[in-house]
């Protein structure tokens, strides 16, 4: 007897301690990827910085070229005014560059963000499937034709336009970043030519960097928290 109980007790010791070591093992997991989730918040954050940039320049270039020095300079002499004035004046391109990125960095993800919410695709393919479509006849009128097929293509109009407008943002970014980091000096013109006869080591690799980072970095960054949720909402769901 007393060796049985010996045994159970070691045995009972032995499992209690693995139960243990088991959910520290989860807590550690858990709080590991909570660490990672937020570190890869704080490097969109910065990478999102860095994208404003070339937006920023740019505008400041075009408030360079339009703005009414004649006013700026009424402006300037009227006293408490020029000082709200010249605050104001310091930040408008960084804040207005901020909105265009905003928006055009929005166009960039949103295809991305509609394909990561299952209820939305769920409703999608819903409509879809009992979505009654109209049949093209040989004789219809062109205009007649063009509708029914607009009709139809109705459930999924919303994500085509959102790729469409993707492509039409990316093709913006790239006009706005390159002139910020330009691949080559001499314009598109010189950069075409580099290209057609293969002369690379004209090419200024570091912008080239640079402009990758500037035009793909958030999608890569927000792809990655989104999987790092993911992961995390399974987790949950398996420790509760």
């Amino acid at each position: 007897m007393a060796v049985g109980s010996g045994t159970k007790s070691t045995s009972n010791s032995g499992f209690n301690s693995s139960k243990k070591e088991n959910k520290r093992i989860k807590i550690d997991t858990k709080t590991l990827l909570r660490v990672f989730y937020w570190l890869c918040v704080a490097a969109t954050a910065w990478f999102a910085y860095m994208n404003i940039a070339p937006y920023a320049a740019v505008v400041k270039i075009g408030m360079m070229k339009t703005t009414s020095w004649g006013i700026l300079r009424a402006v300037g002499m009227i006293p408490i005014i020029n000082g709200i004035a010249a605050i104001i004046g310091a930040s408008i391109h960084f804040i207005i560059g901020t909105i265009l990125w905003a928006v055009i960095q929005t166009m960039e993800v949103l295809p991305l963000v509609l394909k990561r919410d299952p209820a939305f695709i769920k409703e999608v393919v819903t409509h879809s499937e009992g979505y009654s479509k109209y049949q093209e006849k040989e004789g219809d009128d062109p205009v007649l034709a063009n509708l029914k097929r607009y009709y139809n293509a109705f459930p999924t109009l919303a994500i085509k336009q959102a790729k469409n407008l993707m492509l039409f943002a990316y093709t913006v970014d790239l006009l706005i970043c390159i002139t910020v980091y330009p691949p080559c000096n001499g314009g598109i013109g010189r950069l075409m030519f580099i290209l057609t006869t293969g002369q690379w080591q004209l090419l200024n690799y570091t912008n080239l960097i640079f402009l990758a980072v500037t035009l793909f970095i958030v999608e890569f960054m927000l792809k990655l928290l989104f999987f790092i949720g993911q992961i995390s909402y399974y987790m949950k769901r398996a420790h509760q």
